[in-house]
């Protein structure tokens, strides 16, 4: 098959080995494209990396691949980073789609690969991250999909598109199961060669194509220690996937009873984690005894042990060194046992990490720099998943069994921000980001970061406990809990007291960080319970309303109007929320503030529009309801710009193209007399320096310092933009306010091919 030619969706049978063909795709094209200009990126969906598989993750993941094959950093990207960083924000999805969408553009073709879609968590997740590979696909983007055949969502998001359902043939398997046999040298003494055939045969035609069913069904005749026992395997072999789970669990159970144990804790602990463990934390979390302050080294068990004892369920990636299931249908499998299984795990795997967050070793509390916390993570190797995850498998253990120890945990302020230190220490530190952790804590903080309901009520019984107490922050339990959305613990802190107004440092209220969260049930309770909808909520002087606005949530909007929440509220910088939701192109709020009666000629400090705000960000569809709506084309903004000045500058031509059919002044000049033709070529846009000029727009306007459009080209040095205005008859002669032609300014920086372009030009 001709991978360059096929790209689309490769809807692949379970267990056939999408991730292995997924892998070889990757290396074939970049190994085609090495050293041409095509960008290449891919990701790997894991079903056991739910938290970290979000959709802002996934592109930013392309958008970090994309950026790294560029030979020098693209402007954007640095625009981009120091907008960001310096507001100290993450960007959302669609920000990083129009930044990955530029990116792309910037080579001659790209290429993205997406391993295992379907195991991308369908209800929220992977819907906003097919609209991303479907914007991506609009932009002629490569896709290469792998998928397993039934998801509903993905089938309809590239239908019509190139499909290939990929089976792994006989030859395949007989291969791969050769190998195997071949691998096994003790196997290989104990049958001969008709034996060999018989064992081949046999597994090939029960398998259906499938990887996964031969690899167990090779596991199960690698168990025998007697050619009489592998004719018995042979004949029992079971043809489905569920029936072969059911065969390994029972070879598991008639091991010896210290091998039973052992593999039925390593899948039920890899089965209820919440990201895949290191081996290396699996090992320790293990090895952990509860109530001893310490670990005992003679109680880690070896790793290739956990393998095999587990009859082929369980595998090492050597990559990443995780300890995994074999195959997502594993876990499938597991959901169909009795519940009490895992609900035992959470027990231990609870008790495990509150035991070692316990540890003597930690009761000097946190470390003062970024060694000596390196240091404490790399001795420790189970300390970082416990300090992120106790209290999830917390939640969902049964009270009784651990309160005391976690009451104990929580009252150790030592100990306990130890954890909280190395929760917020980054995968990959920067420098100094040992110290990036909440300070100052109180055990009902935690508790209700982690919506343990049960203990934040166990807590506040005890005398002395304030249930308002502050972070270093400013930041107080029910500010915690709301971000997080912990219903239960949001009533409980409420009722006994709570106070919804206070503010944290940067002036965020409880509602401002439920709505942050994009917690609708939350919101509604605080509302319900008396929260000032029209509160400032955080430093710029912004509203709920304004908030909501601006991260897009449609429903948390809409609850806050119905609660009375003022449209007409403006924050420091003048920007109401329909100004909010036309920068973050949210069409859907934007038509709801229209609806429910938004003002569109509102300001903000910089005089700006709703109008002149959708221009600016690129947003056409909001511009055309604007204007039907009666918005002011020719409206100015600070500086005397208009709504075209701002397209143009944009490079957003169908908005340019839309403004001008509605009669907008080409030869409206800002208060520095540039027009939009001169931001047009300032930007660097040729589509709408050539739709400008078409529509009768002057090249010769000068801007207060004389220089014409002519010059702004020779300044930003695109040859193909100075063309169009020398081909519509554009002065190359023209001195600016200094005495300087484009010519003279083309010779100071040294640009060989504007030079040669604009002499020939002068000469004729």
């Amino acid at each position: 098959m001709d991978l360059i030619s096929f790209f689309g969706v490769m809807e692949i049978v379970t267990g056939v080995g999408k991730t292995v063909m997924t892998s070889i795709v990757v290396n074939h094209i970049s190994s085609i494209f090495s050293s041409k200009n095509v960008g290449i990126a891919y990701l790997y969906c894991d079903y056991q990396d739910q938290t970290d598989q979000t959709p802002e993750n996934l592109t930013a993941s392309l958008v970090k691949q994309l950026s790294r094959m560029q030979r020098v950093m693209p402007p954007r990207l640095e625009e981009f980073y120091h907008k960001f960083s310096k507001a100290g924000k993450h960007p959302d999805l669609k920000e990083l789609t129009a930044l990955l969408l530029q990116l792309s553009g910037s080579f001659s073709k790209t290429y993205i690969v997406v391993d295992a879609l379907d195991e991308c968590e369908s209800t929220v997740h992977r819907k906003q991250f097919l609209s991303v590979l479907q914007a991506m696909e609009d932009a002629h983007i490569k896709l290469f999909i792998t998928s397993r055949s039934h998801p509903p969502d993905i089938r309809r998001a590239f239908n019509g598109k190139s499909h290939l359902n990929i089976v792994a043939t006989e030859q395949d398997i007989r291969e791969y199961l050769a190998s195997r046999l071949d691998d096994d040298h003790e196997l290989a003494d104990l049958i001969g060669p008709d034996l060999r055939d018989d064992i081949l045969s046999n597994i090939t035609s029960n398998v259906c194509g499938l990887f996964l069913l031969a690899r167990l069904h090779i596991e199960s005749i690698r168990d025998s220690t007697t050619i009489k026992e592998i004719r018995r395997a042979l004949k029992a072999m079971p043809t489905k996937l569920t029936d072969t789970y059911d065969k390994a669990i029972e070879r598991i159970q008639q091991q010896p009873r210290p091998h039973v144990t052992l593999a039925m804790r390593v899948l039920s602990w890899i089965a209820c984690a919440r990201r895949p463990l290191l081996v290396e934390e699996l090992r320790h979390g293990l090895a952990v005894e509860f109530g001893k302050p310490f670990l005992d080294r003679e109680n880690l068990c070896d790793a290739r042990s956990m393998v095999m004892v587990c009859g082929g369920l369980v595998t090492i990636d050597s990559e990443s060194n995780t300890i995994r299931l074999a195959h997502f249908t594993v876990q499938e499998y597991f959901r169909t046992l009795p519940s009490g299984l895992f609900a035992i795990a959470e027990v231990e795997v609870s008790k495990a990490c509150l035991t070692y967050l316990l540890f003597d070793a930690f009761k000097t509390g946190t470390c003062n720099d970024d060694e000596s916390l390196n240091a404490r993570v790399q001795a420790y190797p189970f300390l970082r998943y416990a300090a992120q995850n106790w209290g999830d498998h917390l939640r969902g253990s049964p009270e009784h069994e651990l309160k005391g120890t976690a009451i104990m945990f929580l009252q150790d302020k030592f100990k306990s921000s130890c954890a909280t230190q190395v929760e917020y220490r980054p995968r990959c530190g920067y420098p100094g980001s040992s110290q990036a952790y909440h300070k100052g804590l109180t055990a009902l903080h935690t508790a209700a970061n982690w919506g343990l309901a049960w203990l934040v009520q166990c807590l506040l019984l005890e005398s002395g406990v304030e249930v308002n107490a502050l972070d270093y922050d400013g930041r107080t339990p029910l500010h915690k809990t709301c971000r997080e959305g912990h219903e239960a613990v949001v009533r409980i802190l409420l009722e006994n007291g709570a106070d919804m107004s206070l503010q944290d440092h940067y002036g965020r209220t409880a509602l401002r960080y439920a709505v942050d969260g994009g917690k609708v049930t939350i919101v509604r309770l605080l509302l319900k319970n008396g929260a000032d909808i029209n509160l400032l909520v955080d430093y710029h002087g912004g509203t709920a309303l304004h908030w909501a606005a601006r991260i897009g949530n449609e429903i948390i909007t809409e609850t806050l109007l119905d609660g009375g929440a003022r449209m007409a509220a403006r924050c420091y910088d003048g920007q109401t929320p329909l100004q909010y939701a036309i920068q973050g192109g949210y069409e859907a709020i934007v038509r709801l503030l229209l609806e429910r009666g938004a003002n569109i000629t509102e300001e903000s400090r910089s005089m700006q529009t709703a109008l002149h705000r959708a221009a600016q960000s690129g947003e056409e569809l909001e511009v055309v309801r604007l204007v039907n709506e009666g918005a002011d084309i020719s409206s100015l903004a600070e500086g005397g710009t208009t709504a075209l000045h701002l397209a143009a500058l944009g490079g957003h031509e169908k908005i340019v193209k839309f403004l001008l059919e509605k009669g907008a002044e080409t030869s409206a000049v800002s208060e520095d007399k540039r027009t939009a033709l001169i931001r047009g070529v300032e930007g660097g846009h040729e589509a709408v320096v050539r739709l400008l000029l078409e529509y009768g727009a002057d090249p010769e306007v000068r801007d207060c310092y004389g220089r014409t459009a002519v010059h702004w080209a020779a300044i930003s040095g695109d040859e193909a933009v100075m063309v169009l205005l020398l081909d519509h008859g554009a002065s190359t002669t023209a001195e600016d306010t200094h005495g300087r032609t484009a010519l003279q300014r083309v010779a100071e920086s040294k640009q060989e091919g504007m030079m040669g372009l604009l002499m020939s030009r002068t000469v004729s």
